[in-house]
């Protein structure tokens, strides 16, 4: 009789300790997801402070009329010299025209 008892006790304990050690594992398993989920949130958070940031800046820099006319003078400048180092090196007008467009482009 009593060692009915003692296996059914056995059995008993055997089977809490599987149920333990499975909570245990799930919610180890959920605190790394929940961490992960965490980590993921922040740099979606970053990224989109990032992009938020740039377009502001991109908006403070290039929406006034100066500044459209700036980079229209840079890319003036930048087709003309491109121009001239072709011309120099002995390039046709054609050669010198699509080397300053590529390289205001």
């Amino acid at each position: 009789m009593s060692a009915k008892v003692s296996a059914h006790e056995s059995a008993r304990a055997r089977l809490v300790i599987w149920r333990l050690t499975n909570w245990s594992r799930d919610r180890a398993d959920r605190q790394t997801e929940l961490a992960t989920f965490r980590e993921h949130a922040d740099n979606l958070i970053v990224a989109i402070a990032d992009v938020r940031a740039s377009t502001d800046l991109n908006h403070r820099l290039w929406d006034r009329p100066w500044e459209k006319a700036r980079l229209f003078v840079l890319f003036v400048f930048a087709a003309a010299g491109e121009g001239v180092r072709m011309h120099v090196r002995g390039g046709s007008e054609w050669q010198t025209f699509a080397a300053g467009a590529a390289r205001s482009a």
